[in-house]
């Protein structure tokens, strides 16, 4: 079920919200069923589990009674769950730092990926006159963008500093030797921007680029979400959050929902294909089946089969963080990540 946001946090103000911030420490029977709310930050394949969890009925399955709610981005998704107008958000791993250097202790329940789910994509013609050879390194590609002007869907949000951390890594100045431009969320303003040479080229979240590649406005370029940039490969991206606190107070709900999330991604290895049907009918119907299935294939490649949060992963994240944020982290992987809220679970983490 999914409402606004706005709603929700209507409803929160008049204490209607179940398993909010107040509630002491969760006691239901096994065959009680649990409210919860999870504030997702719009329609990313990177949340496939998610949609399938619900689709498939593991939320059902597990006795928790799951309503989805929508946001523009992770900022809001988190200031939700900060305020106790939700239980759970999606959110990165760089969301979660900055709550930390807030004095907010916030957690990792369950990572939906550990690879970016950005992907560049450039130009047709002007990948033409750029002349890159054959058998070109990511580093190569990189600066074959200089002076290029490059689209990112919102100027400080995770995609454009994945870009940079990409550029600077390849040894540019991302803040000079190129230039950057917020487009958004909407394929179709990407066509026009990529058409009309506002941007020569892109990067973008998991299927944006795909919907744009589609149309013959772009062609892939350079994939983070295949593992392409060494520098990115196994960073913990999208993650499933809520605080340390209610946490603690609610470990039934905790154990389930992450339970929940195991059995999707279980789901999605087995049998991607339904489990490609599920996703696109659940968040993507709109869009075109030969983009999302190229979006689906790239996003495969980084989603989780266990929701378990491997220590190397973290690393790689803080080390693009501490780029990203322009400042040390003390944080520590013990900080953000309990494994007990996993331990019942037989998989392995990936990515270790």
């Amino acid at each position: 079920m999914r409402r606004t946001l706005v709603a929700v946090l209507a409803a929160a103000s008049l204490g209607l919200v179940a398993c909010g911030t107040d509630s002491g420490p969760e006691t239901a029977s096994e065959s009680e069923t649990i409210n919860v709310t999870i504030a997702q930050a719009g329609d990313f394949l990177g949340f496939s589990s998610l949609y399938v969890a619900q689709q498939k009925g593991f939320f059902r399955d597990n006795k928790l009674n799951v309503t989805i709610v929508k946001s523009s981005g992770g900022p809001q998704v988190m200031a939700a769950v900060l305020a106790g107008q939700a239980q759970f958000s999606t959110s990165t791993v760089g969301e979660i730092f900055n709550a930390w250097a807030q004095g907010q202790k916030v957690q990792v329940i369950a990572p939906f990926a550990h690879q970016s789910n950005v992907v560049c994509g450039i130009s047709p013609t002007v990948l033409s006159r750029l002349n890159i050879p054959a058998g070109a390194t990511w580093q190569d590609k990189a600066r074959a963008l200089k002076g290029l002007k490059i689209g990112v869907t919102s100027a400080a949000g995770s995609v454009a500093l994945t870009a940079k951390y990409m550029l600077k890594n390849a040894g540019l100045n991302p803040d000079t030797d190129m230039q950057i431009t917020a487009i958004g969320v909407d394929s179709a303003a990407w066509v026009a921007a990529m058409k009309q040479g506002q941007i020569d080229a892109m990067c973008s979240g998991i299927p944006i680029p795909e919907a744009v590649i589609a149309t013959g406005a772009a062609v892939e370029f350079l994939s983070p979400a295949k593992g392409e940039v060494p520098v990115l490969a196994g960073m913990t991206d999208q993650t499933l959050s809520t605080t340390a606190d209610w946490a603690s107070k609610n470990p039934q709900a905790v154990q389930r929902l992450v339970k929940s999330i195991a059995q999707a991604q279980e789901f999605i290895k087995n049998s991607p294909d339904e489990a490609a049907t599920v996703v696109k009918q659940a968040g993507f119907a709109n869009l075109d089946d030969a983009a999302f299935k190229a979006g689906f294939a790239d996003i495969k490649i980084g989603l989780n089969t266990c929701p378990i949060m491997a220590e190397n992963s973290f690393n790689v994240s803080k080390s693009f963080y501490t780029f990203a944020l322009a400042k040390e982290i003390p944080v520590s992987y013990a900080d953000i990540y309990n494994p007990a809220v996993s331990s019942a679970l037989t998989c392995k983490a990936d990515q270790q």
